[in-house]
């Protein structure tokens, strides 16, 4: 038994152990019934894409419809369909991958990340989307969300965090340049599609162990991070350090780190 997977469910937090083999496959939730990507080791389950999501919906339903309706002829193409596997230990009832053998995408599977284990009281950090930076945190303040027009408690104004999205987790690295208060290094990470940004309200590191892997930014991503830079800085703050500033205006999309 020492060799199962320790999971935690993304939407529910119940904790099940799921043999190795599963890993990077499908399953389901025996508390709440969500279906969630297996880790390659230790860790919280990540939601599939949202088009996989309804994809199985449509394929659970037709099965459905399938079967309530009077056979016709002898003859007909099984419809793909979860396989109920033997029982794991913590897992009342865990699913399999369906039997059309859908393929998780890479970006949504667990791989070994040097990512951050905790906050560091000497660094910020952002959240944010393809339309604008969501969260802020720094030590004097905790974690805060953009409601539009300033930054206000996250803890205090869960309602405004978006459930689901694409969003990039970006640690903001500070020194001294010359005697000037410069970000000295950017690494920038992708954060689960689901429930991820919601955990910011409570625990404040937990949002940490919600990142999948090491990310870019895309052309709208960047313009999110400096329009947040241009509201929350001042310009010399990030505009007075080559490497950052180049990067924000040219078409690297794919470093993770600056």
């Amino acid at each position: 038994m020492n060799d199962l997977i320790a999971v935690r469910c993304h939407a529910c937090n119940v904790g099940m152990k799921i043999k190795p083999e599963y890993a990077g496959k499908l399953r389901k939730c025996p508390k709440c019934g969500e279906i969630f990507v297996v880790p390659h080791k230790d860790g919280v389950g990540i939601a599939p894409p949202q088009e996989l999501l309804e994809k199985i919906r449509q394929q659970s339903a037709a099965q459905t419809s399938a079967e309530s309706k009077p056979q016709e002829s002898p003859i007909s193409a099984p419809m793909p369909q979860f396989q109920q596997e033997p029982q794991e230990e913590g897992a009342s009832s865990p699913y399999a991958a369906p039997s059309d053998s859908i393929v998780v995408p890479e970006e949504e599977t667990i791989h070994p990340v040097d990512h951050p284990k905790r906050l560091d009281p000497q660094f910020r950090y952002v959240i944010l989307n393809s339309e604008k930076m969501i969260a802020y945190w720094q030590m004097s303040t905790g974690w805060q969300v953009n409601d539009g027009t300033r930054l206000v408690s996250a803890k205090r104004n869960s309602q405004l965090l978006p459930k689901q999205g694409d969003f990039r987790f970006i640690e903001m690295q500070f020194g001294e340049v010359d005697g000037e208060f410069r970000i000295t290094k950017l690494r920038i990470f992708q954060l689960a599609s689901q429930y991820s940004v919601s955990k910011i309200a409570g625990d404040e590191g937990e949002v940490l162990t919600t990142i999948t892997r090491a990310a870019g930014l895309t052309r709208s991503q960047k313009g999110a991070l400096l329009q947040g830079l241009k509201a929350h800085f001042m310009r010399s703050v990030w505009a007075d350090s080559p490497a950052i500033y180049e990067y924000l205006f040219n078409e690297d999309f794919h470093s993770s780190e600056i």
